[in-house]
């Protein structure tokens, strides 16, 4: 006889099982930048997606349920101008105005846009599987599952400056079609084996909860996750990084750069975190038998993941991807910019690619690659390293608020959290740079710059950026809010936010919060033997006040016949946005370009007294005045300020305000057919909002705004680079049965 628990073969779903797929595919070009010089520099990026999903629920009793999930989603995002040798043939790089010259860049004008940042993007196919088993047993639902994500990355970061950057720090260098020792002005340039290469890593998360109610007015939460965040590989055994980290190596210039590296590496990373260890408890708690208060919080620790492009740098360290910067000397002075010209900086690069790979080859050592590019020198190569052990970034977060109501269609909530983040990943791009006092007025005269040493730690080498867990976070913040539910056809709330954001760097210095201008996001460790100071500051997105509001009223008119259908189905909404100023960073350009192997850093000014907050009227009068700082010549007599006398972030932009505004009316075809028109008004009321003023004090424009910013929720979304900053009016039709 057949249990009935038994199935016949077929029988694989019953009444106990729900299972749902979905399915949905996307189409469409991304207009990324449009160029105000020429349309060949314009960029835009296809980017077709599909993902589908699988979400099968089985119940095995009353108190047991089971319910897996499996995802699969792949997409494309390679941005560059659609005919990428026709950009080029029109101008065969990028020239980059840095001492505030009017002058839009050349070869991609728009911050960040520009052409030696192309081709770049990803393709991306990602798969998921997620398991959660739920058990309701008496006061307890327990709760326990597993995540886990593979992603596979084809990363396109070859391309970039593989047609060079020239950055033009003199306008008299610029007019004499050269880059000059005096002038600071340099070159940069990478040549690549590839443009992309594939690496995947995964991701996998074990979780077990229990959510006992104690009481009728208490309810507790403990949990524990257990995360595990594998370390990218390479299909191909493509990556290349140091021996050991940088302060560990050997830096001894007779040794043959072979042995200091350690090619065609199968692991990106040499040793990550095995397991991320994460407890958590939490409480929700109505102090009187009338349940129109609610107390709760929380306190837990959370990993974070690093971002896989993270692994791209090591992909593009030689010999796949050489980087070379070449940068004017006495010996070597005047070198010309246009690439068909004698010995020009498009010519010193390639020569000095060709002899480090010819060194690489036959175990050669940097003596040996001098000589075979005589008698111009050698731009040494660029190199990205990583410490030895890598951690996952993790926070340790808490928070405790309170709710009550007030007649059942009113509630005011008022609640605190805070967060520290500790193993956050901190790039420090001065681990080679130093101070020569017979090249630099700044270090000479026996005063050092800082902690600097004044010569080249490993001179094999030029710029090493080394990727770190020294960063940290801190986060208070109070949150107001008031909701009221439909009355009369009208709803709506209000949030107020009072906090406060620190960190040494924000984003793990991977990506900017801002492109507004170079002061509004440092992606690095500002003082390379200090992780603190003058590092650890206002965090890029620190908005110390945030007001929003929202209302929505169905307009109570409903008059019956001809009529109602004409006056009656209106809806109007409204959205209200305040928030305080966005931090910035004062920098001197003039510092960085009397340091050796610091071309990319920018190093804070010596700030000596004046304003530190900028309103909208900076658009007409400068906020900030030079006299306010120590020029780059002086900053030496300011004993540890070296790289700065205040903390990262210190100075304050204008406020911002917008409100948009959306009127709807349906119109009923049938019973379960209804006609949507209507319009939507994006900053209503035209109102400019001004980004930063120009940071940088060797410019012409330091301290004034020269830009307005654009809206969160344009209709043209994000990244466009025509970015319509003033009111927008958009009508919509829908049709819904």
């Amino acid at each position: 006889m057949k249990k009935s628990s038994e199935r016949n073969h077929g029988d694989y779903l019953t009444s106990a099982d729900a299972l749902k797929f979905r399915w949905k595919q996307d189409r469409g070009i991304q207009a990324t930048a449009t160029d105000p010089i020429n349309s060949a520099f314009s960029a835009n990026s296809l980017q077709p997606e599909w993902d589908g999903q699988v979400n099968w629920t089985h119940s095995l009793n009353s108190q047991m349920v089971n319910q897996f999930i499996a995802s699969a989603l792949h997409y494309s995002a390679i941005f560059g101008p659609p005919n990428i040798a026709a950009a080029l043939s029109t101008f065969p790089t990028s020239v980059l105005f840095n001492d505030g010259a009017p002058f839009t860049t050349m070869g991609g004008g728009i911050s960040g846009h520009e052409l030696f940042n192309y081709p770049q993007g990803r393709n991306v196919a990602t798969y998921q599987f997620v398991d959660d088993f739920s058990w309701a047993k008496g006061n307890h639902g327990i709760k326990f599952g597993v995540d886990f994500r593979r992603v596979n990355l084809s990363d396109f970061s070859g391309g970039v400056l593989t047609s060079g950057e020239v950055d033009m720090n003199s306008m008299t260098d610029f007019s004499n079609g050269w880059i000059s020792s005096g002038g600071g002005s340099d070159f940069i340039q990478r040549f690549a084996s590839a443009n992309d290469v594939g690496q995947r890593n995964y991701t996998l998360g074990v979780y077990a909860q229990d959510e006992w109610k104690a009481s009728n007015r208490l309810q507790l939460t403990l949990a524990v996750r257990f995360d595990r965040n594998s370390a990218p590989v390479c299909n191909i055994n493509c990556f290349t990084r140091f021996s050991t980290q940088f302060q560990s190596l050997n830096h001894d210039v007779s040794i043959p750069y072979s042995q200091s590296l350690a090619l065609n590496s199968h692991l990106a990373i040499p040793n990550t975190e095995k397991v991320v260890f994460g407890p958590r408890i939490g409480v929700a708690w109505t102090p009187t038998a009338n349940p129109t208060m609610v107390v709760r919080g929380g306190v837990g620790i959370f990993s974070d993941l690093y971002p896989l492009n993270l692994a791209s740098r090591f992909f593009t360290n030689l010999p796949n991807v050489a980087g070379f910067t070449v940068s004017p000397s006495a010996a070597n002075n005047n070198i010309w910019i246009a690439p068909g010209a004698p010995n020009s900086v498009f010519a010193q690069a390639a020569a000095s690619n060709t002899a480090l790979h010819t060194a690489i080859a036959n175990g050669g050592t940097l003596a040996d690659v001098q000589a075979a590019v005589l008698p111009l020198g050698f731009a040494k190569p660029n190199f990205d390293s990583i410490v030895n052990n890598f951690l996952n970034p993790k926070y340790l977060e808490w928070n405790l608020e309170v709710e009550k109501s007030f007649g059942g269609k009113t509630s005011v909530t008022a609640g605190y959290v805070g967060s520290h983040g500790y193993d956050l990943v901190l790039q420090n791009y001065g681990m080679n740079t130093y101070c020569d006092p017979a090249a630099s007025s700044i270090c000479s005269n026996g005063k050092p710059f800082g902690s600097l040493p004044t010569s080249a730690p490993d001179p094999r080498f030029a710029q090493v950026r080394q990727i770190t867990n020294n960063g940290y976070s801190n986060y208070h913040g109070v949150t107001f809010s008031f909701k009221q539910k439909a009355t009369k056809g009208l709803y709506g709330g209000a949030t107020f936010t009072y906090s406060h954001s620190l960190d040494t760097v924000s984003n793990g210095g991977f990506f900017q919060f801002s492109t507004n201008t170079n002061g509004d996001s440092l992606r690095y460790q500002l003082d390379p033997y200090n992780s603190k100071s003058p590092g650890y500051g206002n965090s890029d997105y620190d908005f110390r006040k945030s007001f929003s509001a929202y209302y929505v009223w169905a307009l109570p008119l409903k008059p019956a016949g001809f009529l109602g259908q004409i006056v009656g189905g209106w809806t109007v909404s409204q959205v209200f946005i305040v928030r305080g100023g966005e931090p910035f960073s004062v920098y001197d350009d003039g510092i960085r370009n009397s340091l050796g192997n610091g071309q990319t850093l920018r190093l804070l000014a010596v700030y000596l007294g004046g304003p530190m907050t900028c309103s909208a009227s900076a658009a007409s009068t400068p906020c900030l005045s030079k006299s306010n700082f120590a020029t780059a010549a002086t900053q030496q007599n300011f004993p540890g300020a070296a790289f700065g006398n205040i903390a990262r972030n210190s100075f304050r932009g204008p406020g911002y305000f917008s409100t948009d505004l959306s009127l709807y009316k349906d119109v009923k075809v049938k019973e379960s057919m209804t006609f949507t028109i209507g319009a939507n008004a994006y900053n209503v009321l035209n109102h400019p909002n001004f980004g930063n003023p120009t940071p940088s004090v060797t410019s012409g424009s330091f301290g004034s705004i020269v830009n307005t910013v654009g809206q969160p929720n344009s209709p043209y979304g994000n990244f466009t680079g025509a970015i319509v900053n003033g009111r927008i009016l958009q009508l919509v039709g829908k049709f819904r049965f």
